[in-house]
């Protein structure tokens, strides 16, 4: 399956250590609504089957709900990263009802205090875990997505212990790529 992964916005309501968009305040020069669904007919165009909405935090995007409707009216699968903490029960009803694929929620440790300090934002591990049991309940699929760093690969079996007790179909590990803010944590970087 050919697949894409799109930056949709570079707005974000955390600010963490890893990001490699220095993601935060949203893009003067973000597609507008129409530019954006002209770049989904594209994407088809291209072959493409699948599209993965990214930020940046994709739900911070007013039109992420018609975005999501128009890949599915054009015939592709979607999918969307998050860090959870807007995916609240009604908005995984709603994701849900528009033939979301799956939503991939970021867990970075098992740790929350880990979590929290490597996002910036206390309370964020609770709120993305409860944004996996929204998922749950709305009979959204979730993945877990993990940015692995000299601080956490050694709890990667429980990592997966734990994404398989939330209900995640899936887990994902990332490397830590050092551009944007995670330039300035490149030291913390895995390397061979």
């Amino acid at each position: 399956m050919k697949l894409i992964s799109w930056n949709i916005t570079k707005e974000c309501d955390l600010s963490c250590q890893h990001c490699y968009r220095d993601a935060g305040k949203k893009a003067k020069d973000e597609l507008t609504t129409g530019e954006a669904k002209g770049l989904l007919a594209e994407i088809k165009k291209a072959g493409f089957q699948l599209v993965i909405f990214s930020g940046g935090e994709p739900l911070l995007r007013k039109d992420i709900y018609e975005l999501i409707a128009c890949a599915d009216k054009l015939g592709l699968i979607s999918s969307l990263g998050t860090n959870g903490l807007g995916l609240d029960f009604k908005v995984a009803k709603k994701l849900k009802a528009l033939k979301l694929s799956s939503a991939g929620i970021s867990i970075d440790s098992i740790v929350p205090p880990y979590h929290d300090s490597l996002r910036k934002s206390k309370g964020a591990w609770q709120k993305a875990v409860t944004a996996t049991k929204n998922c749950q309940k709305a009979g959204l699929t979730f993945q877990i997505h993990t940015t692995l760093t000299k601080d956490n690969y050694g709890d990667i079996p429980r990592l997966i212990k734990l994404s398989t007790g939330l209900g995640a179909a899936a887990h994902y590990f990332f490397f830590l790529v050092p551009c944007g803010r995670a330039k300035e944590i490149e030291g913390r970087a895995l390397s061979s």
